[in-house]
């Protein structure tokens, strides 16, 4: 678009303002009144707090295995869990561990470090899934901010535990949705998590898992030593 120069008389001054400029201030009041986006950077510690508000699912103890999740199941040896082998566990578990993370923001991204099996992952905001996504152990991620919430869709991850006692597993068609609650008052500063897991393959219905972290400038992130006990006969 080409602009022509007008020169315009404010009042009786003298001042003049030219119409790219007027131009330029609509657009910067119009900016203005966009709904300012949550801060989530910081460093939280887990607080063993389950934060589920329900949604369109079941909990853990109500979802009805499909037959797939049940032979799978009953073919289990716990042996078989990748993390006794010093491997990323997956969303789920990842996600959920007890120790502490860190999660630093940007206008494009949301990368979050745990502390736990020293992963990072990365959160693409206000993007859409690639045509083709490499799998990899927490899948790929976009996100959006919906007022003070978080949203979160994952896919692309290799499936993963949801109970490493029973053996009841994702697959790697599973479908992630996240939603991060931030609260800042001074004397509750934390997030909560509502997480639907969605696999037609392997449960009867969505599930629904809680969680909440609390925040804590104090925690430093650790390294993450895993050893794998000789016992078990297995390389590191």
């Amino acid at each position: 678009m080409i602009f022509k120069q007008k020169n315009y008389r404010a009042g009786s001054g003298s001042t003049r303002v030219s119409a790219p400029s007027i131009l330029a201030i609509l657009v910067l009041a119009s900016c203005s009144t966009e709904e300012p986006v949550p801060d989530f950077s910081g460093i939280y510690e887990h607080s063993h707090a389950n934060s589920s508000r329900g949604g369109d699912g079941l909990y853990l103890n109500d979802v009805q295995p499909t037959a797939e999740a049940q032979a799978i199941m009953d073919a289990f040896d716990p042996a078989d869990d990748f993390v006794i082998q010093c491997e990323p566990p997956g969303p789920k578990r990842q996600w959920l561990h007890p120790y502490p993370m860190k999660i630093t923001q940007t206008e494009e991204t949301i990368e979050i470090w745990y502390e736990g099996w020293s992963a990072d992952r990365t959160i693409h905001l206000n993007a859409e899934f690639p045509d083709q996504i490499e799998p990899s152990k927490l899948g790929y991620s976009i996100g959006h901010f919906e007022g003070n919430d978080l949203v979160v869709e994952t896919i692309g991850h290799m499936g993963g535990f949801i109970n490493e006692v029973t053996g009841l597993q994702y697959s790697e068609d599973a479908h992630f949705l996240e939603r991060y609650t931030r609260y800042s008052d001074p004397e509750d500063n934390h997030i909560e998590l509502n997480m639907v897991i969605t696999d037609h393959r392997r449960f009867s219905e969505p599930m629904i898992i809680g969680d909440a972290w609390t925040w804590n400038p104090d925690f430093q992130l650790l390294d993450y030593e895993c050893i794998i006990p000789e016992e078990h006969g297995l390389g590191r």
